[in-house]
């Protein structure tokens, strides 16, 4: 109950910085997107001069309101400190970021994937009006700025296309520092496990041809809503049978500064409001662990946007392409983890032309990047630069 309660304190002073301050002040604009940024203190020194060029970014900041999710509040101060020493003149007054706060790590969940599920849950529990997020690490760079303009319709398309691409991975345990098993398993079977679906595993087998096509971060990590509010409900269900206590705790639960928050944030919704599941998102999140069942305890430490992949698969929503056989580079992995340093010029122009990425990776020193390279960040739009944003700053990045 603590948990809960001060989460969504948390989360309505949050969002006073930024939607409610918007509705209230005579604005009538909401983003559509959410941008979900797990953030770590090894990792602020990359977030702070990303921060600085979303504050220049006026595109950026109409298309997408940023989410840094925080390990605490003595974190989110401290990047704050930190991020004024660095920019004594950055702006906190303008609506630049709104910080989330993540509840207790669940235990045996690992912090980088399990807080990008906590800021998401605060999403789906208690902000209305978003059609989309987007859930990565603090570890990029802003690209562009204009192609911010045209991001929901890309998003928009990319959904309703319905097409995750990948290629398979072999049986090696790590490709070039992109993992395709680790000491909790294989990883792609792992995120098919935590859906807690076990009639589900023989399509996603078929789909990823025995779990071995990967998808980790092809494109940039998007979150339709509705199908994330699904998916939480999902495991909603897994826990009331998983977990009975899981259900009739949180449906207890109380949140009375809520009820006084409500009256300045309209679009906030209560953890007990009749549009309410029983078991709140937020409650999901913080069960991610030892104790729950096995798919929790396995979402709480699983790649987060390979089980919304798997999520979407199962459904039926979305389908898996192999690009295995076009590829001409059989080295395994992420195809755009290794897009600079391993893929020949014919295996990027079809990455480029085929999945049509709204991220890259930075490249790093020895990469063999080639003469006009920035063509292919226009691959979706001639007018409005596709590839928004740099990926992977912690490995070397010139």
């Amino acid at each position: 109950m603590r948990a809960s309660v001060f989460s969504c304190i948390i989360v309505a002073a949050s969002l006073g910085e930024t939607n409610a301050l918007r509705q209230l002040g005579g604005g009538s604009h909401q983003a559509k997107v959410a941008g979900i940024v797990a953030v770590h203190q090894p990792t602020f020194k990359f977030f702070t001069k990303f921060m600085r060029e979303w504050e220049a970014c006026p595109e950026g900041r109409e298309a997408m309101d940023l989410m840094p999710v925080f390990s605490s509040e003595e974190d989110h101060e401290e990047f704050k400190r930190k991020l004024k020493r660095q920019y004594d003149d950055f702006n906190f007054d303008d609506n630049v970021f709104t910080p989330l706060i993540a509840q207790s790590l669940p235990q045996g969940a690992k912090p980088g994937a399990w807080k990008k599920f906590d800021g998401l849950a605060q999403v789906l529990s208690h902000m209305d009006g978003y059609e989309f997020a987007l859930i990565f690490d603090a570890e990029i760079r802003l690209k562009t700025c204009k192609g911010f303009s045209t991001l929901l319709e890309k998003l928009r398309k990319k959904h309703s296309a319905g097409v995750w691409y990948g290629d398979r991975t072999g049986n090696l345990t790590s490709i070039n520092g992109s993992v395709v098993n680790n000491p909790d398993g294989p990883v792609i079977e792992h995120a098919a496990l935590a859906l807690g679906k076990p009639g589900s595993m023989q399509k996603l087998a078929q789909q990823t041809n025995d779990f071995q096509v990967f998808t980790w971060w092809n494109d940039l990590p998007y979150v339709h809503i509705a199908t994330a509010q699904r998916m939480f409900q999902s495991w909603a269900d897994y826990l009331k049978t998983a977990d009975p206590s899981a259900h009739s705790q949180r449906k207890s639960a109380s949140c009375e500064q809520c009820h006084v928050l409500t009256s300045m944030i309209p679009h906030m919704q209560l953890p007990d409001s009749h549009n309410q599941r029983n078991i709140p998102a937020t409650s999901v999140a913080g069960s991610m662990g030892a104790g729950h069942g096995e798919a929790m305890e396995i979402a709480g430490r699983a790649f987060e946007h390979l089980v919304y992949q798997m999520y979407t698969v199962a459904e039926g929503t979305f389908h898996i392409q192999d690009l295995t056989n076009v590829m001409h580079d059989r080295t395994g992995g992420s195809l755009l983890e290794r897009f600079w340093y391993s893929l020949p010029e014919e295996d990027r122009k079809t990455v480029i032309e085929t999945i049509h990425p709204l991220w890259l990776p930075c490249g790093r020193k020895g990469d063999k990047i080639p003469e006009g390279s920035d063509k292919y960040d226009y691959h979706m739009d001639r007018e409005f630069p596709s590839v928004l944003m740099n990926f992977h700053l912690d490995r070397g990045c010139v």
